[in-house]
C-alpha cells in the first residue's frame, strides 16, 4: 500500500533491525502513526498510546471542510499499515510517565502534536469555540458565526461553515487572509468565499466580545459587528509536549516529533517519523 501523502512505501526502503527494540509512541496523529508502522515494519515492537478513541489527530479535522475528504484515506492507509506489522494501539489512553516507564520501553517518542491557541479576549457571553472542534464535530454550529482568524484553518473553516448552510464572517489582523496557503489554493477558496458573499474585515483587531458579536478596532477606529450567535477562533495552534520533562533520565532514549516540537504541516510530521524509524 502507497502512503498518500509520501508516496511511500514504494520510494523508502524499510530494512529489518538486526537490534529489535522495545519503542513506545504517544500520539496517533500522522507524525505518530508514521513513527510506529515504519518501525514495527523494521521489526521493533511497537505500542501507540492515543489518548482519544479513535486515530487520526489533525487529520480528523483536516478532512472536514469541502473538497479536503480525500484526507480521510490517510488514516485508513496508517490504520491497515499499523495492523500489517503488528502495532499494539491502547486507545483512550492520556499517558503519564508512570504509565510510560511501567512498560520499560528501550525508545519513547513523543508524537503528542499541538493544540489551539485561546483568546484571551474579554466576553460577556457569547458562546466560543475552536475551528479544531467544529471540524471535529465535537460542537454544534450556530447559525451566524463570527470567525476570527484568516489563515488555512479559519478559511477552510468558513466554507465548512457555509457547507452547513450557515453565515459567516471573518476578522484577521493582518493586512490581508490567506498569507499561509499556496496561492493556487487561496484562489479558489478565495472564490467560494466571494460567491457566498462572506464579510472579510482584514487590519481588525478584536478588543472584545459581545452577547452578539464584538467590538474590534481598525484604521476607521472602533466597530460593532453584531448579528452573530457563536465564535469560532481559528487562531493558530501551539505545541503540546507535556511529557518530556517529566520522562528525562526516566528513560533509555528519549524523541519527540511533529508539532509537538513546533506546529508545521503534516507532511513535516509524517517525514519526521519516517526518518527516526528508519534511525532506530
Amino acid at each position: 500500500m502507497i502512503n498518500p501523502f509520501t508516496g511511500h512505501e514504494g520510494t523508502m526502503k524499510i530494512t529489518q533491525t538486526g537490534h529489535p527494540k522495545s519503542v513506545v509512541v504517544v500520539g496517533g496523529g500522522p507524525g505518530g502513526l508514521e513513527v510506529a508502522w515504519v518501525a514495527a515494519a523494521r521489526g521493533h515492537k511497537v505500542t501507540l498510546l492515543e489518548k482519544n478513541n479513535k486515530l487520526g489527530g489533525q487529520f480528523i479535522p483536516a478532512a472536514a471542510p469541502p473538497g479536503k475528504h480525500e484526507l480521510a484515506r490517510g488514516i485508513r492507509y496508517y490504520i491497515e499499515m499499523c495492523k500489517k506489522y503488528g502495532v499494539d494501539i491502547r486507545l483512550g489512553i492520556e499517558a503519564n510517565a508512570d504509565q510510560i516507564t511501567i512498560l520499560n520501553p528501550d525508545i519513547v517518542i513523543l508524537a503528542t502534536g499541538a493544540v489551539p491557541i485561546e483568546a484571551q479576549i474579554p466576553n460577556e457571553g457569547i458562546p466560543i469555540v475552536q475551528a479544531v472542534d467544529v471540524l471535529s464535530g465535537k460542537v454544534m454550529l450556530g447559525q451566524n458565526i463570527l470567525i476570527v482568524g484568516g489563515g488555512l484553518v479559519g478559511l477552510e473553516t468558513c466554507e465548512h461553515v457555509l457547507s452547513q448552510n450557515r453565515r459567516a464572517a471573518i476578522v484577521e489582523m493582518q493586512d490581508s487572509v490567506g498569507k499561509d496557503i499556496h496561492p493556487s489554493i487561496k484562489y479558489f477558496i478565495s472564490k467560494s468565499l466571494a460567491e457566498n458573499h462572506v464579510e472579510i474585515l482584514t487590519n481588525t483587531k478584536v478588543e472584545s466580545f459581545k452577547m452578539d458579536g464584538a467590538i474590534c478596532t481598525n484604521q476607521s477606529g472602533h466597530i460593532k459587528l453584531s448579528g452573530f450567535d457563536m465564535v469560532l477562533l481559528a487562531l493558530g495552534a501551539k505545541s503540546y509536549n507535556p511529557l518530556e520533562k517529566d520522562l528525562e533520565g526516566k528513560v533509555k532514549s528519549l524523541h519527540v516529533i511533529g508539532d509537538a516540537v513546533k506546529p508545521r504541516s503534516a507532511v513535516v510530521a509524517i517525514e519526521e517519523g519516517a526518518r527516526l524509524a528508519l534511525g532506530l
